[in-house]
């Protein structure tokens, strides 16, 4: 999930200094709005990720813990005490 969010930042960092360093206003124009959008992608990836990240969290937290209801290690080795 971070390494998406990096990437992410990465970009918004390329399209940053592309913006910076273009000469002609179209191009500095469309770096900029590309560096905008990256962001964002990244703000609100960063936000998607903490929220399920807290949720997961929370349900293990919680979660009863299950039992096999195995009485024997015969039965879970596939074996039969009835014998």
């Amino acid at each position: 999930m971070d390494c998406t969010v990096r990437a992410f930042q990465k970009r918004k960092a390329v399209w940053d200094l592309i913006g910076g360093v273009a000469e002609e206003p179209g191009v500095q124009s469309y770096a900029y709005r590309q560096a905008d959008i990256w962001g964002r992608f990244s703000v609100q990836a960063g936000d998607l990720f903490r929220t399920a990240k807290a949720a997961y969290q929370a349900a293990i937290l919680t979660a009863p813990l299950q039992s096999n209801n195995i009485e024997s290690a015969d039965e879970l080795a596939g074996g039969d005490d009835s014998d």
